[in-house]
């Protein structure tokens, strides 16, 4: 493990990011001096996940085993620190391996702090906050990382991102996948085009925005930069990468250069090759490698709390707008959601976490009606699940994507996506029943009667109204009987008057 001794005296102020990439785990600990973060110590292990990935998209035991050894003395160093001050973020290879709950599962008991698996949109967000607040970016940048199993490419201007993608093509698979038998031309060239299939449907989007710079961040830029300045580059260009294709096919692995491991070598090949198809297929000219990485944005992201409730408003914005959702209405929905919620998180414990969600799900409830008025409920949590939402990881994406499915009509549990440790599934119940008494209460899309009372007393709800008012409204009484039906096919209880 590679680092640096710190005194973790006073920790309260320390921040730590430990990123679990597909093909090393780094953690990066820093403070805030002035408003701006301090790097005191980097730790790094190669651990190589993706190259335990096999065929049927599961972890084998000897990767499972290096990961969880690697967590152990990492765990050294976490121990001095409050959740609150540790983020830690995992990327493709535990976004697509099958057997990923029992590794987090073991993780979050060695570590004693949630692990949340990001999408590859998000680690691209956070990747262009590391590069953007590390570099001068007044120049529209493309920022390139290419990791063990996936490549994540941003555009933005200045702290402002533009395009985000993330590709199945990394160092390690593409190792794998291509240079299992030895490093050759035929390799090369198969290896490369696959590179540019996978690039093929966001050329246009990307190209079309423009960019003054390039730059490329992690282990493959390091050595791929390394590797052109050995061989008289200034920067990483389409004639280094040939130069180097070149050496690494008359060389193999054999070759000795400064500031490049052993272990980045073995999986040299693949990252070329992606780099290869990257330069070619958007013509670049030269790029610049940048040290700032996953983990210092996970850090900038940590400091700067607003910022990210901000990103996830915007998101929020940008699907209501795409979908044409009633904001009016939807902020009906959302008021409503949030009184309840504040009612009843002492009698449920709800995690004041949960409230910024519950809130995001009602406005985005109805994303679904601009696909269809039937099953809106369907179409919604088909958005919400298969849309890339910047600001929001994985488990937090299925929970408004479990939330807005069960909105209305049946409360079939056994049809819960299943989420990781962000919340067990009686809380996510739970907010699934205020989410639907709040949709409820709003039918009349003119306005609601907000109860007077709410009170719960194991499975049942309780509401209570303002003398007459059901009776005055009978709508609203058959639609609340509606709903007292079914909840009780799902085992649940719910009273008014």
């Amino acid at each position: 493990m590679e680092s640096n001794s710190i005194d973790t005296a006073n920790a309260d102020n320390v921040l730590v990011a430990l990123d679990l990439g597909s093909n090393s785990f780094h953690m990066v600990i820093a403070r805030i001096v002035e408003g701006n973060l301090q790097i005191l110590s980097r730790h790094k292990e190669k651990v190589r996940l993706a190259a335990g990935l096999d065929d049927n998209k599961k972890l084998d035991q000897a990767a499972f085993q290096r990961g969880l050894e690697s967590l152990s003395r990492f765990n050294e160093r976490l121990q001095p620190f409050d959740t609150a001050n540790v983020r830690i973020v995992a990327t493709h290879t535990l976004r697509k391996a099958k057997n990923a709950r029992d590794f987090l599962a073991q993780a979050e008991a060695i570590l004693s702090h949630p692990v949340e698996v990001i999408s590859g949109h998000e680690e691209a967000r956070l990747i262009y906050k590391a590069v953007s607040n590390a570099e001068m970016t007044d120049a529209k940048t493309l920022v390139i990382d290419i990791g063990g199993g996936s490549t994540e490419l941003a555009l933005g201007q200045n702290h402002q991102v533009l395009r985000l993608t993330s590709r199945t093509m990394g160092c390690v698979s593409f190792t794998k996948q291509f240079f299992a038998n030895g490093i050759t031309k035929q390799a090369f060239k198969k290896a490369t085009l696959a590179a540019q299939q996978r690039l093929e449907p966001v050329i246009d989007s990307f190209s079309r925005v423009g960019w003054g710079q390039v730059l490329a961040t992690s282990g493959t830029a390091s050595a791929l930069a390394a590797c052109a300045q050995e061989m008289g580059h200034s920067a990483i260009t389409s004639d280094s990468l040939k130069d180097l294709q070149k050496l690494l096919i008359e060389k193999q692995t054999n070759i000795d250069i400064k500031g490049i491991s052993e272990e980045r070598l073995q999986v040299l090949a693949g990252g070329l090759a992606v780099m290869a198809a990257i330069v070619g297929a958007f013509d670049i000219a030269e790029i610049r490698y940048s040290a700032a990485a996953l983990r210092e944005g996970v850090l900038y992201e940590m400091h700067g709390g607003m910022e990210h409730s901000d990103v996830r408003r915007r998101t929020r914005e940008s699907l209501m707008a795409r979908y044409n959702v009633d904001a009016t209405q939807a902020q009906r929905v959302a008021e409503v959601a949030i009184w309840l919620w504040r009612q009843l998180q002492q009698p449920w414990a709800l995690p004041a976490s949960s409230l910024s969600l519950i809130r995001h799900a009602a406005y985005l409830h109805e994303v679904g009606l601009d696909i269809n008025s039937s099953a809106i409920q369907r179409h919604s949590a088909y958005i919400i699940e298969n849309s890339d939402l910047p600001g929001f990881n994985r488990d937090e994406q299925l929970v408004l994507a479990n939330l807005v499915r069960f909105h209305r009509k049946k409360l079939q549990l056994n049809q819960l996506l299943p989420i990781e440790e962000l919340f067990k599934d009686k809380t996510l119940i739970r907010l699934i029943r205020i989410l639907r008494i709040a949709v409820l209460l709003n039918l009349g899309r003119k306005g609601y009667e907000q109860p007077q009372a709410v009170a719960v007393d194991g499975k049942t709800m309780s509401l209570q109204f303002a003398a007459e008012t059901l009776d005055n409204q009978q709508l609203l009484h058959a639609d609340l009987e509606r709903e007292a039906q079914l909840l009780e096919l799902a085992g649940f209880s719910l009273s008014f008057q």
